[in-house]
């Protein structure tokens, strides 16, 4: 399948159904599978991150003037099933293995301090669970096999169980952080 686009900053996220390619910092995004573009979209504000599932659920998230940031979630037949509204500085999402969980990175700065945190929102729910990540910046998050999430920071890797516990911390102390990959 051959298809263009204009995207200025092109971002492509793969899972087992779908293809999710966004426009970093524009406004549209499309979802592909590996014969045809099946669907597009245009968010109102500038789009700084998304996520995709092997189940087909999406996300984008994008800069809106009812809060910081707006995540709007789609299911795999391309409804908006869901809109969730962040304060904080967004700085990733990624989707449960299921693709029924959503995991959200977020930072905020209050009184000169750095605190930071990732919430597991359930999707078409109201459960959520959030955990504190400290004076980290998080980078990226990844769903790990068996439940788990590792979680990419500035400053450390963490890996979380499913409830939320730390299990591993290794600091990136005298260390710069220019590329990664997480899997499974």
């Amino acid at each position: 399948f051959r298809d263009t686009t204009s995207y200025k900053t092109p971002v492509l996220l793969t899972g087992e159904r779908y293809m999710l390619l966004y426009d970093e910092g524009g406004r549209d995004y499309s979802v592909m599978t590996t014969l045809a573009r099946v669907f597009s979209g245009t968010t109102d504000g500038d789009i700084l991150c998304g996520a995709v599932s092997d189940s087909g659920n999406f996300a984008i998230v994008s800069r809106t003037a009812e809060a910081h940031y707006a995540i709007d979630v789609f299911d795999a037949s391309m409804k908006n099933i869901e809109r969730i509204y962040r304060d904080s500085y967004v700085t990733g999402v990624a989707f449960d293995g299921a693709g029924d969980t959503l995991a959200v990175l977020s930072a905020k700065s209050e009184n000169w301090t750095l605190t930071s945190e990732i919430v597991f929102f359930r999707i078409g729910t109201e459960e959520t669970k959030s955990f504190s990540l400290g004076d980290r910046l998080p980078i990226r998050c990844h769903s790990m096999a068996g439940g788990g999430w590792a979680v990419v920071c500035d400053n450390a890797v963490v890996v979380l169980s499913g409830d939320g516990k730390l299990l591993l911390e290794y600091p990136l102390s005298m260390m710069t952080l220019s590329q990664f990959h997480i899997s499974d």
